[in-house]
């Protein structure tokens, strides 16, 4: 197969940036994807998430997985793998990103904090061989390395807990299992968390891709990034096909929906039980004043009227 025919690899560090950009803008952190480690190119398949405050805040803390949230470094580069699990080539590239950055950036060893995350859970072989130690913490590693080499943590998101500040990007491991555990403990927090609508979106098109048969079989099994990252109308149409009216309406304010429905309108959908059903005993006394002075409005109104036509008589 030729090069020009050959489908175009998926570049997963996107995938995961968009979701990353997404969920940790509204928390006062910045995400880049692809940034420049150096003056000049090559630029690193990278992201950068940087803090503003002195700490993390506790909404910052929700939404970041173990490993990253334990440091105070203010710059987290995160180096990810996801086709390709721990190797020397990882290893090193996680190394060189974090010295060039440092250096282009001015930053010292206790400003950067790079982790090398990998969607496929590493072999015990290969730990041991590249110098990663357990913590007590689920899938997350230290590198046991000289100490004029700075620490790069690992991530295995396999083994990552099922806490909710882990499934973000547990939506992005190897095991077909962890995703679906991932994304259903993703589903309440639709409803609970003001998620960005985009990131909804996004995250229903990354479902629908690895679990095509949800969506009816009608999802391509593997997609390039455009598909994902432009959730356009097409996409849109897809995910909105597979949700329920509740799901659909789970996603919005009930003032919102209300809004977009006149009172008139509305109100000639409803029988009169349905009405009063809502009615407390307390509030009837209130009622019946108001319909009385409506009353009274209609007869002074229509003497009105009468005593002009019989002037103009």
């Amino acid at each position: 197969m030729t090069q020009e025919n050959s489908t175009p690899p998926t570049p997963w560090h996107r995938l995961l940036g968009e979701v990353l950009e997404k969920l940790l803008t509204p928390v006062d952190l910045s995400v880049y994807t692809e940034l420049a480690v150096m003056n000049l190119p090559p630029k690193a398949d990278i992201l950068i998430i940087r803090r503003q405050q002195a700490q993390w805040t506790a909404a910052q803390l929700e939404r970041l997985p173990d490993g990253v949230r334990d440091s105070q470094a203010s710059h987290i580069l995160l180096e990810f793998k996801y086709t390709e699990s721990l190797t020397a080539i990882a290893s090193r590239q996680a190394l060189a990103y974090d010295l060039f950055y440092k250096q282009t950036q001015e930053l010292t060893d206790s400003d950067v904090q790079t982790v090398l995350l990998c969607a496929k859970q590493p072999r015990i072989s290969h730990l041991k061989k590249y110098g990663y130690v357990k913590t007590s913490l689920p899938g997350v590693y230290h590198s046991d390395w000289p100490s004029w080499l700075p620490p790069v943590i690992l991530l295995s998101l396999n083994e990552l807990s099922d806490a909710t500040h882990n499934v973000w990007v547990k939506c992005f491991a190897s095991q077909l299992k962890e995703k679906r555990k991932a994304f259903t403990i993703l589903q309440p927090l639709v409803t609970t968390w003001k998620l960005p609508r985009r990131l909804i979106f996004f995250l229903d098109a990354l479902r629908a891709m690895w679990f095509p048969f949800l969506f009816g079989g009608i999802m391509k099994s593997k997609l390039i990034d455009e598909d994902l990252t432009d959730v356009g109308p097409h996409w849109k149409q897809i995910v909105l096909q597979a949700l329920t009216i509740e799901d659909m309406l789970a996603y919005f304010p009930p003032a919102d929906v209300l809004a977009q429905f006149k009172s008139k309108g509305f109100l000639s959908q409803l029988k009169p039980k349905d009405l009063l059903a809502h009615v407390k005993p307390e509030d009837i006394e209130i009622y019946e004043n108001y319909l009385t002075q409506l009353k009274q409005s209609s007869r002074t109104s229509t003497a009105k009227a009468k005593t002009k036509l019989k002037k103009r008589g």
